[in-house]
């Protein structure tokens, strides 16, 4: 071997256990995990979120924590394990869209709140997701302050899988996420459990006029025990821009995530084809199978 080689193998083996050292010491890795929790991993320490929107944020989840006397959202059906928070205050009456997409974790939900401290908060809405992805709408009061509690349940299906199964930092969209999805947020690159938000202001537009109507069907209540809710007539129009569905009940209903026996949720499925052998599963089919279609 002469000097040079010699030199040169050493100079590997240096450099070779400098890496190790890096990574055993955690300053170095192929993806940097957060060392600390978010920012705004507590009530107190909520992101207030500045208008015009729309607005987006990324915090990385895995050390974010949940504190005492955290409220648990009505919607999520298993263990909260972390949240982060945000807050906005409108400057006019609005409607607000929020929504996790983007986010390299499946298991999130968005709460809203209002009040002015961790013990006085009021739920005002809550969502779980729909397609690996929650969505939340709101209609929002001027100079109001609303309280956004964004988190995770466990456990997370992604998580889980097999790293080697992503496709330049998202999971494949053939796998988790509708064809064309793609997160909101732009420049944020998702880690191994980015939690994403995005908040946005729209205008529900006027609904077109009625095109159809189906009266009251005999025998079609719903509900729970003793509580049953009858749907009395169903309407709607379209526009090229516009699909508006009135359905009107026989009494008051609950939102879903009210818990209550009138608290009701609905589906609805396009057709675009006319095809009921094509496309995704009907959801209405899935949940009331007769008569199918």
């Amino acid at each position: 071997m002469t000097s040079l080689t010699y030199s040169i193998t050493l100079l590997l083996l240096a450099v070779a256990a400098v890496a190790i050292l890096l990574f055993r010491l955690g300053l170095a890795s192929p993806r940097a995990r957060a060392q600390e929790p978010p920012a705004n991993d507590n009530f107190l320490s909520a992101i207030a979120i500045p208008e015009p929107l729309p607005y987006t944020n990324a915090q990385d989840s895995t050390l974010a924590t949940t504190e005492p006397g955290e409220p648990a959202p009505s919607c999520t059906f298993s263990e909260v394990t972390s949240t982060v928070w945000y807050s906005i205050t409108p400057a006019s009456d609005t409607f607000l869209l929020a929504d996790t997409a983007g986010s390299d974790v499946s298991d999130t939900f968005i709460a809203v709140y209002r009040g002015s401290s961790l013990a006085e908060l009021s739920q005002v809405a809550c969502a779980t997701p729909s397609f690996t992805e929650t969505r939340l709408a709101i209609e929002a009061a001027s100079n109001q302050t609303y309280y956004f509690q964004v988190g995770r349940s466990f456990p997370d299906p992604l998580l889980l899988a097999s790293q080697s199964s992503r496709v330049g930092g998202r999971w494949p969209d053939s796998t988790y996420r509708p064809a064309g999805s793609q997160p909101v947020a732009t420049g944020i690159t998702p880690g191994p459990a980015n939690l994403v938000f995005n908040l946005d202001s729209f205008t529900i537009p006027p609904c077109p006029a009625s095109q159809f109507s189906f009266a009251d069907p005999t025998g079609d209540t719903f509900g729970l025990g003793t509580t049953q809710i009858d749907i009395i007539s169903v309407s709607g129009g379209s526009d090229a821009d516009t699909f508006c569905l009135t359905v009107e009940f026989d009494g008051p209903i609950d939102p879903p995530d009210a818990g209550t026996d009138r608290a009701v949720v609905g589906f609805v499925d396009f057709d675009t084809d006319g095809n009921l052998e094509t496309g995704l599963a009907s959801a209405p089919d899935f949940f009331c199978p007769d008569p199918a279609g």
